[in-house]
């Protein structure tokens, strides 16, 4: 069997984290797709196989004296997050997790932001992603 895999991104060059919670980003560009998970203009992926996955999301944050958060969203639930608090220059947010996942399931990259501004300057492709690798039944 052909291993599944799926990478989207978000493209744009002024994207923006609000204040606040609950925020995803408007992914337009599919890098790879193998197993017809993506549509473009989604903003989710869509499981077509039941079974183990990796999945994996980043934003590249510019600094903020802010709490910042990547989330791995399952059908509207938070399954995975990562944590920064710090004023970094610029700062890789990365969350990882492994995911036992069924058809029809639908996966988003989110952010959480204190900042007291919104977080912007994005530079485009390969700041903002989200990539499924199937692994296993």
């Amino acid at each position: 069997k052909v291993g599944l895999g799926v990478r989207i991104e978000a493209s744009g060059g002024s994207l923006t984290v609000p204040l606040g919670s609950d925020n995803s980003f408007e992914m337009d560009t599919e890098a790879y797709d193998t197993g017809g998970m993506y549509t473009v203009p989604n903003d989710f992926v869509t499981i077509t196989r039941t079974g183990t996955y990796l999945a994996t999301g980043e934003v590249q944050f510019n600094g903020a004296a802010a709490e910042r958060q990547v989330r791995i969203v399952v059908d509207g639930d938070i399954v995975e997050l990562a944590v920064d608090s710090g004023a970094d220059a610029r700062l890789t947010g990365k969350a990882s997790a492994l995911l036992r996942l069924t058809a029809g399931q639908k996966v988003t990259l989110g952010t959480f932001s204190t900042a007291p501004v919104p977080v912007t300057d994005f530079n485009g492709v390969n700041d903002v992603w989200l990539a499924l690798q199937w692994l296993a039944p």
